[in-house]
């Protein structure tokens, strides 16, 4: 009973033409629909709670963050190859970050 409840009451996404939730389709050489770029001094609190809220309101929405998914630094370039999307959430230092300049690039 509970699991329908949340099911009804839980925030979510809906298209205003149909007022459904999206289809999230996933491209054949993709593992995942976005990849957030940013610097950890000045915008990793805010990115990961954007992602968490992404992740609330779209369940299934697979997202390469690097609190969840880095494993060797040594592989941003593939991570962002494996990404349909790039969001880059631009704050302070940025541009001087070497590795979000190799998620550029």
């Amino acid at each position: 009973f509970w699991k329908a409840m949340d099911a009804v009451t839980s925030p979510t996404i809906r298209l205003v033409s149909s007022s459904r939730e999206p289809t999230l389709e996933l491209p054949d050489a993709c593992k995942f629909h976005c990849f957030f770029s940013h610097v950890w001094g000045t915008g990793q609190d805010q990115t990961h709670t954007i992602v968490r809220q992404l992740q609330l309101l779209l369940p299934d929405i697979k997202v390469w963050l690097d609190v969840d998914c880095l494993e060797n630094v040594g592989k941003l370039e593939e991570a962002v190859g494996e990404a349909a999307v790039v969001v880059i959430f631009l704050s302070k230092g940025y541009f001087g970050s070497k590795n979000c300049r190799r998620e550029l690039y």
